[in-house]
């Protein structure tokens, strides 16, 4: 019966946690093949939060090259909200990488996982979102990769 009782307090600060826009603030890394994929930068202001996200380009000659950055695309986070402990947005996207032609705007959620782990999840309109891209919390003294 003990173990039912701690679980309950556990279960609401982890969702006190991820209720809260400091949650979500601050500069986010998500890594793929190794790299650098995606950086999350999140703030509060006044009206809730506000951000960008930059997304990097993966790019490889073959199936036994290393992996290269080959571009980037920064984009405003649009309507951002936290609604249910998530962080929703979308973004706006070209048609074509590199294109100036824009398609619909992408969909994202974002879940906290801990104080210093995020979830990314692209949302396309299927019910599979997936295990989504693991994120960490970029700090002043272990840092980030900037992008450049």
């Amino acid at each position: 019966m003990t173990g039912k009782l701690l679980c309950f307090p556990l279960l609401a600060a982890t969702l006190a946690i991820a209720a809260e826009p400091s949650a979500f603030t601050g500069t986010w890394e998500g890594r793929m093949n190794g790299l650098q994929a995606v950086q999350l930068v999140v703030r509060a202001d006044g009206a809730g939060v506000a951000g960008s996200i930059t997304f990097l380009f993966m790019q490889r000659q073959d199936e036994r090259s290393a992996w290269k950055i080959g571009g980037k695309a920064e984009s405003a986070l649009i309507e951002p909200q936290i609604k249910d402990g998530k962080l929703l947005f979308e973004v706006r996207h070209a048609k074509k990488h590199g294109g100036t032609e824009m398609g619909p705007n992408v969909r994202f959620r974002v879940e906290a996982r801990s104080p210093d782990e995020l979830r990314l999840f692209r949302l396309d309109g299927s019910e599979k979102d997936g295990a989504g891209l693991p994120m960490v919390r970029c700090h002043l003294t272990s840092g980030c990769a900037a992008i450049q």
